[in-house]
């Protein structure tokens, strides 16, 4: 959508914008244009795993706009390598900046924080209960992560899945928890700002995404 790219120019301009930072490339095919045309002082532009669905378009795109990124920067060194044996951008463009988190909210939880979660999911103390933290959207593959609750759950019935987080296919696993029948053991919690004492509630974290960089999420959970 072509227009996108005028609404940021737009944007950029009315707020004056000296340095634009795009994340990942969606953002980079929109924003590093509108940052030429604005004009914008800098483009930083972060990746934060190399690209999962690979397109002639943007093989094709990658080089051109890769000429109007000012510093390119990889979470995790397979990003950075792949920014510079693709031609995305000059070598010299490319560095890495490995994602951290800080672990003081991970470190002062107690048995108490691990109760209260439960009791508001009114889960028991004693169930097993397993934990995923990520947007909903294809790349995560929240898909095989109920298929295979689902074949936990038929083994540990007392075991219950905690969803943090939201995007636009969450209507789709809704439906799939319904038709499974795991209403009662599948909890969506939606976008959190205490993920530490939900993480805190939970006995294991599981990850089905097909392609991360350093993901934050393992880290907390870690």
């Amino acid at each position: 959508d072509l227009s996108v790219i005028g609404k940021l120019v737009k944007i950029l301009k009315t707020h004056r914008v000296a340095l634009l930072h795009t994340h990942n490339w969606d953002a980079h095919l929109y924003g590093t244009p509108a940052a030429l045309f604005a004009p914008v002082i800098a483009v930083v532009h972060t990746q934060h795993s190399e690209l999962q669905y690979r397109s002639w378009k943007n093989d094709l795109l990658r080089p051109i706009l890769g000429r109007w990124i000012d510093q390119f920067v990889g979470v995790s060194e397979p990003a950075s390598a792949f920014a510079r044996e693709s031609g995305w951008v000059s070598k010299e463009k490319v560095t890495t900046f490995i994602n951290g988190i800080d672990p003081a909210p991970f470190l002062s939880l107690n048995e108490a924080d691990r109760s209260q979660i439960r009791q508001v999911l009114n889960i028991p103390m004693d169930a097993p209960v397993l934990i995923n933290v990520a947007r909903h959207s294809l790349i995560k593959d929240h898909k095989t992560l109920l298929a295979a609750f689902a074949m936990v759950q038929s083994t540990w019935p007392a075991s219950h899945l905690i969803l943090v987080g939201d995007g636009p296919l969450r209507p789709n696993l809704e439906e799939i928890v319904l038709k499974e029948g795991l209403t009662q053991w599948v909890h969506f919690v939606g976008m959190r700002s205490d993920v530490a004492a939900l993480l805190h509630a939970a006995d294991l974290f599981v990850m089905s995404s097909l392609t991360e960089g350093t993901s934050i999420s393992l880290l907390e959970a870690m």
